[in-house]
């Protein structure tokens, strides 16, 4: 499998509940709405901030799930990445494009910056 464009596959910290039968697990709270952290394992060849084996903070609701191997992982684009961790950190403060409000990130993207309170 080849990562397209700015797309980035990344491992989830913690993986979601599923029952013997393979199926998900709902929680009785919203916490799947929450921002997840995970290990960025492939990146797209236009990727050009994270890197593989950096450690992100990423939407799980605007991220698709694939299955590897019997693992959820998920895939998601760059520009959608909240956070990512690395040693010499740079943090920029940003408006937000749908609420206004002003946000930490170490991405300086161009696409639309959207604070992780307007993704929930």
């Amino acid at each position: 499998m080849q990562m397209l464009g700015s797309a980035v596959l990344i491992k989830p910290d913690v993986l979601p509940e599923r029952t013997q039968s393979g199926t998900l697990v709902i929680p009785k709270n919203s916490t799947e709405m929450l921002p997840e952290w995970g290990t960025i394992i492939d990146i797209g060849s236009e990727c050009n901030t994270v890197k593989i084996g950096d450690r992100v903070n990423f939407p799980r609701k605007s991220a698709n799930v694939i299955v590897i191997d019997g693992i959820d992982h998920y895939i998601t684009n760059e520009y959608k990445l909240f956070y990512v961790k690395g040693e010499d950190e740079q943090l920029y403060t940003l408006n937000c494009d749908r609420c206004g409000k002003p946000f930490q990130s170490n991405m300086a993207f161009s696409e639309p910056h959207i604070c992780p309170s307007c993704y929930i």
